[in-house]
């Protein structure tokens, strides 16, 4: 037997009403004494219909009051072990996803990996993050494995504003989506082929104190292969070499030894799948099993429902001259629902960037907040001006890269190689960079020859205008000559 309390006391404060509603009758009762005559009055039955009335009214509100202020004498014990079956997929998109170590390539075999997790989990919810020079948010914890496969279906590192590896970031937004959903504990699955060292000492910084455990599959060789972007081009560096992208195993191991997690290799059979999924099941139900003694739940249990009879039983005496609908009336307010949790649901970056994975550029761009996803949307929606004012505020090396790509689609072409020029200083081996700047100074020099062309034609043009004024002027003088010889003649 638990101790007897209210769930919601405050709607005991109804009670007040009673009283006021009493006083004020009786006020009103004897305004009308005056005006009727007690002989009619009694006659007519006022003042016991009212009164009678009152009373129902009076308990049916008391009743109600004390109904949803949630009277509760009993409690439920139950384990609270159900956030240890969170997780959230993180996959790198960055541009070493291309490379060819694992056929037909990285980021296809990250996908298909990415999928066939999906299924395995079938307790929680599931939250997925993408990064590459940042990380983005492209789902919250959600138990709708269908929409995260939509969005895993379309991503590629094209898609990420900014190019680069970021993976501390990554597990910062990781971490940060457990916190917005109330979750202390889960596991980070992590597809990526590569952690340098800086990287791995942030990323065990920001898991430190935690209970969030990391695990990797790796994707990609020691050994690696060559970047072939989806033009077929090989990625070069500065000196013209091929960039050959190597994944380093040593630091993805102890990232997961560090956490708590499991690393495991790319396999062309499903044992990969199969061996996170049944870590990270295990790992969530053993959790739980470990803290069933020490960590339960009491759920109270609200015994307000016994008194809707009570409630209702009055109406029937009610049912005259529709004051049934008028009890009804004041009890729509009152209803209440039990309690359940939320379902989950996106933000308009993260709605933003499914339409953008599914080419609805254009709609992505109304929807982003983020400047950097809306500059990307406007520039693929062909909107240079709106990308360009959304880049404009971002101050990083990849953002002002952004900005000149925006300003050469938009015919600025002398502003774009300014920029490509500043970046190019900055960073010296900035490729991408230095490509696009010959690209805008090759366009420029057309212009140029362009403007020298029209230039040209403009100066034929003059010199013809001024050649047929002379022989006008000297058709004119030849006429006059003609005019005066005729005239002596005639003399």
């Amino acid at each position: 037997m638990a101790e007897f309390i209210f769930l919601h006391p405050y709607w005991l404060i109804g009670l007040i009403a009673i009283p006021v509603v009493l006083k004020f009758n009786q006020k009103l009762t004897a305004s009308q004494s005056s005006l009727i005559a007690p002989h009619l009055a009694k006659v007519l039955g006022h003042s016991s219909q009212s009164k009678h009335y009152l009373s129902i009214w009076g308990f049916s509100w008391a009743i109600a009051c004390i109904a949803l202020a949630g009277p509760s004498w009993q409690s439920n014990t139950r384990p609270s072990f159900e956030l240890s079956q969170n997780r959230i997929l993180v996959l790198d998109m960055s541009r070493s996803m291309y490379a060819t170590d694992i056929k037909p390539n990285r980021l296809a075999q990250t996908r298909y990996k990415a999928l066939d997790l999906l299924p395995h989990w079938k307790e929680g919810s599931t939250g997925l993050v993408a990064y590459a020079g940042d990380a983005y948010s492209l789902s919250p914890l959600t138990k709708d494995s269908n929409t995260l496969a939509g969005i895993i279906e379309n991503l590629s590192p094209d898609l990420m504003p900014f190019q680069g590896a970021n993976l501390p970031a990554a597990i910062d937004l990781a971490l940060s989506q457990f916190t917005q959903a109330g979750v202390n504990q889960g596991d980070i699955i992590v597809l990526a082929d590569d952690l340098d060292d800086s990287e791995l000492s942030a990323s065990l910084a920001s898991l430190q104190g935690t209970n969030v455990r990391v695990s990797v599959l790796a994707v990609g060789t020691a050994d690696g292969a060559p970047i072939a972007l989806p033009d077929g081009v090989l990625l070069k560096n500065r000196q013209g070499t091929t960039v050959v992208a190597k994944t380093h195993l040593k630091n993805l191991q102890t990232l997961t030894k560090q956490s708590g997690g499991i690393f495991v290799p790319i396999q062309y059979n499903n044992r990969d799948i199969e061996n996170i999924a049944a870590f990270t099941n295990k790992a969530g139900q053993n959790l739980a099993a470990k803290q069933n003694d020490n960590m339960k739940a009491d759920t109270r249990i609200n015994g307000g429902f016994w008194l809707l009879p009570l409630v209702l039983l009055p109406a029937a005496l009610l049912f005259r001259r529709g004051l049934i609908w008028m009890f009804a009336m004041t009890l729509l307010p009152m209803t209440w629902t039990p309690d359940a949790q939320a379902s989950p649901f996106l933000n308009p970056d993260q709605q933003g960037a499914q339409l953008f994975m599914q080419g609805e550029y254009e709609q992505a761009q109304k929807q982003f907040t983020d400047p950097n996803w809306k500059g990307a949307a406007s520039y693929e929606a062909g909107d240079y001006e709106a990308a360009i004012a959304a880049f404009s505020g971002n101050s990083s090396i990849d953002g002002r890269y952004n900005l000149a790509n925006a300003l050469a689609q938009n015919g600025q072409l002398q502003e774009a190689a300014d920029l490509y020029n500043t970046l190019l200083q900055e960073k010296p081996d900035f490729e991408a960079a230095r490509k696009n700047l010959s690209v805008v100074e090759e366009k420029l020099k057309q212009q140029q020859k362009q403007q020298q062309q029209q230039q040209q034609q403009q100066q034929q043009q003059q010199q013809q205008q001024q050649q047929q004024q002379q022989q006008q002027q000297q058709q004119q003088q030849q006429q006059q000559q003609q005019q005066q010889q005729q005239q002596q003649q005639q003399q």
